[in-house]
Formats: structure tokens, sequence, C-alpha cells
């Protein structure tokens, strides 16, 4: 074995004219540092570039989160039948939303969940499908629900849901 002297490369060894000579790290194996940066774009945030920390290679340029996925998403049906999939309705994001309110009626426009501010990360939010300590029908459901967006704006979002079981 030998030291090529080259931080960037891994698995040194002696070639036939007797130098020393590695196999170059890629951004797939090599130790990464992410740094904050500016990507230029008003419509993204969060912006991070990635490189290489033994020689400064960029393996990712810079690039940010667009503000339109800060933003809530709710499935359209769920199955709290205990089988470990599904069984809350809850609202899903690929950022932390600060969440005001959000509610459930049933189709008779009775109030049978209610939630309120709590952050879109947090695991122990979401209609399990009881009401009132009872299982509630099959059927459709009104969802209603306010959010701060990227700008801390109030976003109302309403849409029915499908309990299944």
């Amino acid at each position: 074995a030998c030291d090529d002297g080259n931080p960037c490369s891994n698995q040194d060894t002696v070639l036939q004219d007797c130098s020393c000579s590695g196999t170059l790290v890629d951004c797939e194996m090599g130790d990464k540092i992410t740094f904050a940066c500016d990507d230029g774009d008003t419509q993204t945030v969060d912006d991070v570039e990635v490189i290489l920390s033994c020689d400064g290679s960029i393996c990712v340029p810079c690039v940010g989160t667009p503000i339109s996925d800060l933003d809530l998403k709710l499935p359209n049906a769920f199955s709290p039948n205990g089988d470990g999939n599904n069984d809350v309705f809850r609202p899903l994001s690929s950022e932390e939303v600060m969440v005001l309110s959000f509610r459930i009626y049933d189709r008779y426009g009775t109030l049978v969940f209610e939630q309120s501010d709590f952050s879109s990360g947090e695991s122990d939010i979401g209609w399990n499908g009881f009401y009132a300590g009872e299982r509630s029908n099959i059927g459709v459901y009104v969802y209603v629900i306010d959010f701060l967006n990227y700008y801390q704006q109030v976003v109302t979002k309403k849409g029915n849901l499908s309990l299944l079981y």
C-alpha cells in the first residue's frame, strides 16, 4: 500500500512503474459539507450547495426549495383500521408549516375533529377517525385547514376526504 498524497483519492495502490495512484472519491462516496448560498431565484428559499470536503469540488450546485413546496398537501382518503398504513388523516408538507386551525366535519355539518396551533412536522397530530369515543362511519367528510405560508400569510384550504375501513 502507498499514499498518493491526494486527499480525494482512496484505495491507493502501487503501479507497475512503482508510482502510487488512488481512485478519486466521487460525490456519492466522499464526505460532504453543505453551505448556504443564493441561487438567485426569488421563488426559492433555504438555498444550499453541497461540496466534497476533501477538495472543495461542487457536488450539487446551489439550489433552493421552491416556495410552492412550502404548502400543505392533504390526502383524499384514509383508513383508520389499525394496520399502520394511513390510519391518521393529517396535513403533509416537505417543510414544516405552522397550522393555525384544522377542522373536520361530517356530511351533516357536525364538527367531528378539531386541532389548532401545531406544526405539520409533529407526529402526534391528525384525526384518527373517532368522534365522541366511537369509530366514525365510512363516508365523505369535509376538512378546513388554516395555515401560514412562507410569507406568513394565512391560507385556507378546504376539501373532501373519504373515510374507509
